[in-house]
């Protein structure tokens, strides 16, 4: 795993960019060695807290984003489908609508 990273982390640095080693949780160890090669690590609990920050429209923002990027520039279907699912589920869980309205992002 720690070769896929260095790999990983050596294409971000030639791009210039910013990457993120996403998990749903770390080591305190994996977390030094994400650190070193000038990635950063990102957390479930992390993202959580994060976005709880975000208001309505930030969130909103986000999720049509997401769906855009996936759409549009992966131009993936199953993709943007599985994540509004997931946003769907995700808002049904605290008795909310979905951010987004179910439809493509045009």
């Amino acid at each position: 795993m720690t070769r896929e990273i260095s790999d990983f982390a050596q294409r971000v640095r030639q791009r210039a960019a910013v990457g993120l080693v996403v998990a749903l949780g770390f080591e305190d160890e994996a977390i030094d060695v994400i650190d070193n090669m000038g990635l950063l690590s990102l957390s479930h609990d992390d993202m959580i807290y994060h976005v709880r920050l975000w208001d309505a429209h930030k969130q909103g923002m986000a999720v049509n984003y997401t769906t855009y990027a996936f759409l549009r520039l992966e131009m993936s279907a199953p993709l943007t489908k599985r994540f509004q699912e997931f946003v769907a589920e995700v808002a049904g869980r605290f008795g909310q609508k979905p951010l987004l309205s179910g439809g493509a992002v045009t």
